[in-house]
């Protein structure tokens, strides 16, 4: 009896499940077809209170409108608003508990079970029509969405006694405050305007010498002409480079679970930051990086500029259709959310619900990079013809070398020698253990070294007796090419390919359902009215002077996307001057830098973002202009103070009123704590610098990795010294002190790191070998630039001194200093080697992790 009510339970429970269910699936049918385009303002979905409502209205429609209360009640779960007109009592809840009530509730709404599946059906069938239409009508309406139109001319606000603006940025800030009565704040210190410069333009701080030359520098053209003097500093373009870096997901290895390196990825990264120092136009800058080989085939680092398109995360063991569509999808998203704001990735699978992006639109420029594909290839085509064509003959001779050598494992195959048992084949073919004496022991009987991985014999083998002549002259004539052949050109992750291709559009992004073919073709919405979906349209855009013939549709979306008249131009400089005043002002004008569509938040100050974008476009699309234009204006010069009137006004600071702190990116991190210790490495470009990870930390090396990954934490390297952007970055083996200062994760675009303040953060800073290892640098530094002081109590505020001055580049207020005092008192250990640097270095390291080290004002 127990069993047969334990099956009705189970029964009824299923039946209530499923009936909870129903609603649910009806109503996302429902919700997929009543998304609609309401002139480009935010499209709200459908409220909660719907699910409720389409129950009882299929029940209706049904013909139960007797049981349409019953059908809300097991809703109230989904949507507590929901409320019938009659709240419960309590005694109708103790008798909801009761299980024959609950069977009467199943019972009356059998029926209607029944009603809701046919209404199921007919509301799957109403959705998949919509999701299988690919030709969604773009309207004029669509184009005037604010960050779609054409620029406007926009004329900087008079503003009726302006004592306080040096360029036209501070006229459109200082009417937005006043209209709020607010007033600006007055300018920083010099000696705090040098540190907020030298971080934000070349991501290093100050020595001493560069603040008091700055301060004492009286003329009044000193601050441009600082400024001017890190824009032509090197490490500028490391320092944006990285900015580009994160948005670009750049990394040294492959991803996935085997993690593959990238040997020549670092061409792309070496681009990158030559473009920022060179101040390469950003029409070309993007150019290049989506058809850079087309367009610019004899400069390298054009070539090595399409890097940008392999860059992202790449499964090299899984080479199926539908990782070949996540590849593609990677490179179209990262490549448009990048570069103009714009989520097309939404759009693989139906219609973009937001932004008037039709299915089909994101399937034409899928079909742009359909047949390109990864390489590892020159980046100068012709020295690669020459450099093949001396290392062809060297390579013949190897492979040869190869041939007579496989002949000796024929002959001495282990698998046929007697002496090995079953037993002791299978202990062959395991890992090598260091402490199996009986698999070392097997081992030691083989006539030849083995190099266990996949069975290969190493290169210490002998070829047999017949062979050994033919062997010897290969060997000879190998050695006798290698002084004849050239050096190796450079070669670079880069992305070839460029015939014009098809692809099926995908309905649902399923490969089993695939609808219409369509060739290259780009966003409808942007092209000024321009026909995108002719089979040949693409054509109009390809440039007529490119050294391709005929033109490729990769060089045309190059061009489509750079053409302000009738392409997305515009929106491609809205986007870029929005990112530089982001990581100028810790916040964009547009807070969402890489959605600039409906979804997206409005600019703060929309005619400051238009006068940007005209004042990059007029200069040649220069960065360092509109750099210059930033930190040069009173707005960027502001102090961090705030008061009452200013937090209630204005307490997010989004009219800037005032300067925002800003804390300093892991890798600025690592590279002022170099700094202060004074022995950084400044090489630039070429590859990545494994860093040690501890031995704990668990990882696994590829074929692909020359030497085992170091585990010398205390390595004192000269190239672990160079800054953190050349640090190899292994998807799988994030360095753990940056990834605690929340560096990127490579896995995707980056436009914003998060921020986040933890206690390991400082654990890190007082326990990790590099930072204890800088601070003791740094006493050393300074202990030995105070020895000409005789003194002692003298030259310990002269040291104490030059500590503030090395880390947060200021003097010691004094009870800073007599707490400074104190500590070294405190910290004296006569049993340590270095009795006077050990304590030293201590404050070193707990000025490092000061809040004034970590942030800028």
């Amino acid at each position: 009896m127990s069993i047969n009510n334990n099956s009705k339970r189970q029964k009824s429970l299923f039946r209530f499940g499923w009936l909870l269910a129903c609603p649910i699936v009806v109503a996302s049918f429902a919700l997929a077809g009543r998304y609609v385009w309401r002139d480009h303002q935010q499209v709200e979905p459908v409220p909660q209170q719907a699910v409720v409502k389409q129950q009882v209205t299929v029940a209706h429609e049904a013909g139960h409108e007797e049981e349409e209360e019953e059908a809300c009640l097991p809703c109230r779960g989904f949507d507590e608003q929901s409320q019938l007109e009659q709240e419960p009592t309590d005694a109708d809840r103790l008798a909801a508990i009761d299980r024959e009530k609950w069977v009467n509730v199943i019972a009356r709404t059998s029926q209607k079970v029944s009603a809701l599946k046919t209404a199921l059906t007919s509301r799957k069938a109403q959705a998949e029509l919509h999701f299988n239409q690919t030709s969604k009508e773009i309207t004029q309406l669509d184009a005037q969405f604010w960050s779609l139109r054409p620029l406007r001319s926009v004329v900087p606000p008079a503003v009726v006694d302006d004592h306080w603006s040096s360029n036209p940025i501070d006229k459109f800030i200082l009417s937005k405050l006043r209209q709020v009565g607010l007033e600006p704040n007055a300018a920083a210190s010099r000696r705090v305007l040098a540190r907020r410069l030298w971080f934000d333009l070349i991501g290093l701080p100050p020595t001493p010498e560069d603040i008091d030359s700055f301060i004492g520098d009286g003329s009044p053209d000193s601050y441009r002409q600082l400024v001017d003097q890190l824009l032509a500093n090197p490490s500028f373009g490391e320092r944006w480079g990285r900015v580009w870096l994160d948005l670009a997901r750049y990394a040294d290895s492959n991803g996935y679970e085997e993690d593959e390196l990238r040997p020549h990825a670092y061409t792309y990264r070496d681009f990158v930051i030559w473009a920022m120092n060179n101040d390469l136009p950003y029409d070309d800058f993007i150019r290049w990086q989506v058809a850079g080989d087309e367009l610019e085939p004899q400069i390298p680092l054009a070539v090595a500029a399409t890097g940008l398109m392999t860059a992202g995360p790449y499964n090299t063991f899984i080479p199926q259709e539908s990782e070949r569509y996540d590849e593609l999808d990677d490179m179209v998203s990262t490549l448009l959310s990048t570069s103009l704001g714009l989520t097309v990735g939404c759009a693989r699978c139906h219609d973009h619900f937001y932004d008037p992006i039709p299915t089909r639109d994101y399937y034409g420029l899928v079909a742009v990079f359909k047949e390109a594909s990864r390489h590892q290839s020159y980046l100068v085509e012709d020295e690669g013809q020459e450099y093949r064509r001396w290392a062809d003959p060297v390579n013949r001779r190897r492979e040869e070398i190869k041939r007579i050598l496989k002949e000796r494992i024929k002959e001495d195959n282990i698998s046929d020698l007697d002496y090995f048992t079953d037993e002791e084949k299978d202990l062959l073919r395991q890992p090598i253990d260091p402490d199996n004496q009986e698999q070392a022991r097997l081992i030691s009987l083989c006539k030849r070294c083995l190099l266990i991985e996949d069975y290969h014999l190493n290169d210490e083998l002998e070829p047999l007796p017949r062979d050994r002549k033919r062997y010897d002259e290969l060997v000879a004539e190998i050695e006798a090419l290698k002084p004849t052949l050239p050096e190796k050109p450079p070669v670079g992750l880069t992305l070839k390919g460029s015939s014009v291709a098809k692809v099926h559009v995908l309905h649902r992004g399923s490969l089993k359902r695939k609808g219409e073919e369509v060739g290259p073709g780009f966003l409808t919405v942007a092209s000024r009215g321009r026909p995108v979906w002719d089979d040949d349209a693409w054509k109009q855009w390809a440039p007529h002077d490119s050294q391709t013939s005929p033109p490729t549709p990769r060089a045309a979306l190059a061009y489509w996307l750079t053409d302000t008249k009738d392409g997305p131009g515009v929106l491609l400089a809205r986007v870029l001057v929005n990112r530089l005043w982001q990581h100028h002002f810790g916040v964009g004008l547009v807070r969402t830098p890489s959605d600039f569509g409906a979804q997206g938040e409005s600019p703060s100050h929309p005619d400051l973002l238009e006068w940007l974008a005209t004042e990059l476009i007029e200069s040649g699309w220069s960065l360092k202009h509109i750099h210059r234009s930033i930190v040069t204006s009173s707005t960027y010069r502001q102090g961090a103070s705030t008061n009452r009137l200013k937090m209630a006004s204005d307490s997010d600071n989004r009219l800037l009123s005032r300067r925002r702190p800003q804390r300093l990116t892991a890798e600025m991190l690592w590279d002022s704590m170099l700094a202060a210790g004074g022995n950084a490495n400044r090489t630039m470009y070429g590859p990545g610098v494994m860093f040690p990870i501890p031995e704990d930390v668990v990882f696994h090396t590829q074929e692909d990795v020359e030497d085992t990954w170091p585990t010398d934490v205390d390595s004192e390297r000269p190239a672990l010294r160079r800054r953190a952007l050349y640090l190899l970055q292994k998807r799988t083996i994030p360095i753990p002190t940056m990834q605690l200062f929340d560096a990127p994760s490579a896995g995707f675009s980056c436009d914003r790191r998060k921020l986040t303040t933890v206690p390991t953060q400082m654990l890190a800073l007082w326990h990790a070998p590099f930072v204890r290892r800088q601070a003791q640098r740094l006493a050393r530094r300074v202990w030995d630039r105070t020895a000409n002081v005789t003194d002692e109590e003298e030259r310990r505020h002269a040291i104490i001194h030059q500590v503030f001055l090395r880390t947060i580049q200021r003097l010691p207020s004094a009870d800073e200093t007599r707490m400074s005092l104190a500590f070294l008192n405190d910290s004296r250990r006569e049993d340590c080697e270095t009795p006077q640097i050990a304590p030293l270095a201590g404050l070193c390291q707990v000025m490092f992790m000061s809040n004034e080290f970590i942030h800028v004002d």
